[in-house]
């Protein structure tokens, strides 16, 4: 039951990113929407203190990262590239620092 409640937390979400960015056409609140501190929420379902201990030192680095890509993301756009290509690229280099930084050295 707990899994299904998440999953539809995900889709509201989701739906809310995509409402307020494509609907409402509200960028502000679509940010707010997608970074919702989904990393500080994970508290009230992580059950071991030195879990959420970890995790919480973890989130660091991937919003570190995070930054790092968005900031890449918003120079390549404004070089005209394509917003699907640069998309695409910075997920996987965002999906290569993470594993290498987060995953293999703090894992």
């Amino acid at each position: 039951m707990n899994l299904i409640i998440i999953f539809i937390l995900g889709g509201i979400l989701l739906t809310g990113i995509y409402y307020s960015a494509n609907i409402i056409e509200n960028p502000a609140l679509s940010a707010i929407v997608s970074l919702l501190p989904l990393s500080i929420i994970c508290g009230y379902i992580i059950h071991k203190k030195d879990i959420l201990i970890s995790h919480y030192k973890n989130v660091i680095y991937v919003y570190l990262i995070t930054i790092l890509c968005v900031s890449i993301t918003i120079l390549l756009l404004k070089q005209h590239f394509n917003k699907y290509i640069v998309v695409s690229f910075i997920l996987i280099l965002w999906i290569i620092l993470q594993y290498t930084i987060v995953y293999k050295s703090h894992g």
